[in-house]
């Protein structure tokens, strides 16, 4: 890349030719934008310079659209409070906005197609940030521990969500997935305390590790019917939850996924679930736990089932419902 130089001169001439939607480069703040060239002729800036608490980048450069933010540059940036993207723009780099303290609202443009790793991170006045439709990726760590973060709603068009992205958004009360179809890297809402609603794609497969690991707030969960694996400790720690149905689609079952849920009075797990982790075991047995106290939970299991023989076998409280 060729690494240019925009100076506040040329940068109001332009925007003023253009009729640039996010105002003049006086009206902006904007002293100077450094940038780089990709081969396509996409500008990716690298830094800027400007006056006030408001950034708002321009859609080009030296007549180059602005394609993405470089890696890394704007991190730590002190006194920035509202960010505005600009249209045109697909990509936000690692750590692009990484511990800009003072962040509270984030615009971001409707061609962004890609947050990358730990791009907002530890942004803890972050609280106004609509993800846009059309978005593909979330970056592992995107978003941790911005705990002021209310709500979010994963787009129909996102593709995955890497892991840890929510992790720590101590503030975030709600999560609604609008899509179908989305695939989740590890611990994504972990440790989001207080997390109350979470609607899950309809066409997820598999609930990855530690997802809600200790979200001591939520009180019920909805697993997707097409779920065939719940992995370790996905809902381990959540207290709130009282009631958990496991569907027909699920095979196996990892035995720390609901460890801890000192709440939890009714397990159902169906015929179809063969596989079930020894710390399941541990968990809820009286053979195993005689002298530690037990979660008041009754395993609900069918007549004849993996399930119904494994807790008889381990001494873990159950009931059993006819075979259908």
């Amino acid at each position: 890349m060729d690494r240019k130089i925009m100076s506040i001169g040329l940068l109001l001439a332009i925007c003023l030719a253009l009729g640039c939607a996010a105002g003049t480069a006086e009206e902006n703040g904007l002293e100077r934008v450094w940038y780089d060239l990709e081969e396509n002729g996409g500008a990716v800036i690298t830094s800027a310079r400007w006056n006030g608490d408001s950034l708002i980048l321009p859609a080009e450069i030296d007549g180059h659209p602005v394609a993405g933010i470089a890696a890394f540059a704007f991190d730590r940036s002190k006194h920035l409070r509202r960010l505005v993207l600009p249209e045109g723009l697909t990509w936000i780099g690692e750590s692009a906005f990484w511990e800009c303290a003072e962040l509270e609202e984030v615009v971001l443009p409707e061609t962004l197609t890609q947050i990358g790793t730990n791009a907002f991170r530890k942004c803890p006045r972050l609280a106004d940030v609509v993800l846009p439709e059309g978005l593909l990726e979330i970056g592992v760590l995107a978003f941790v521990d911005c705990v002021s973060i209310p709500a979010v709603r994963i787009p129909a068009s996102v593709e995955r969500v890497g892991d840890s992205a929510f992790y720590g958004c101590t503030a975030l009360t709600e999560a609604v997935f609008s899509g179908n179809a989305c695939m989740l890297g590890e611990a994504v809402f972990s440790g989001c305390a207080s997390l109350k609603r979470l609607i899950l794609p309809e066409e997820l497969t598999e609930i990855p590790g530690y997802m809600c690991y200790h979200c001591t707030a939520l009180p019920e969960i909805w697993i997707p019917e097409k779920v065939r694996s719940i992995g370790r400790a996905a809902f381990s720690g959540c207290t709130g939850l009282t009631e958990v149905v496991i569907p027909s689609s699920v095979l196996a079952l990892d035995g720390t996924v609901f460890y801890d849920c000192t709440g939890l009075k009714s397990l159902t797990i169906p015929r179809s679930v063969r596989e079930i982790g020894v710390a399941f075991v541990h968990a809820w047995s009286r053979t195993e736990r005689r002298d530690a106290p037990l979660p008041q939970v009754v395993v609900i299991v069918e007549e004849g089932s993996y399930a119904e023989s494994l807790c008889r076998e381990e001494g873990v409280p159950f009931r059993t419902l006819p075979a259908e």
